[in-house]
């Protein structure tokens, strides 16, 4: 079996400039603004060897998409993100602690801070 290694991520947002700066607030990711071509306006992030790219939603379709971010501190994210967004915890897991979210479009977000 040959190595398979995460490249990219693609998001779609109702509400993109909501999006963007969640994830901008939340995360601290420096997002910036493209367009190819004839294409539609989206965000783009690196992140190590991943791109992370937010564009519009094309239809109203709810989306079930799952992110997981390793943190250094999850009081720091509790002190900045909104309690609308927070679903559980934080918890203690095998590994360190955690914490479930919502993003504005309802994705769950998984955020672990490992144990030091």
């Amino acid at each position: 079996m040959s190595n398979v290694l995460l490249s990219s991520v693609v998001l779609r947002s109702r509400d993109l400039e909501e999006m963007r700066q969640f994830y901008e607030q939340l995360l601290g990711m420096p997002f910036q603004e493209e367009q190819h071509e004839r294409g539609r306006k989206h965000y783009s992030c690196r992140l190590g060897d991943v791109l992370l790219e937010l564009y519009p939603r094309r239809t109203d379709d709810a989306g079930t998409d799952q992110l997981g971010f390793t943190v250094d501190s999850l009081d720091r994210i509790l002190e900045c993100i909104e309690e609308k967004y927070v679903r559980h915890g934080p918890f203690d897991t095998m590994y360190g602690r955690g914490l479930l979210l919502r993003d504005p479009e309802g994705r769950l977000i998984h955020l672990e801070e490992k144990n030091r």
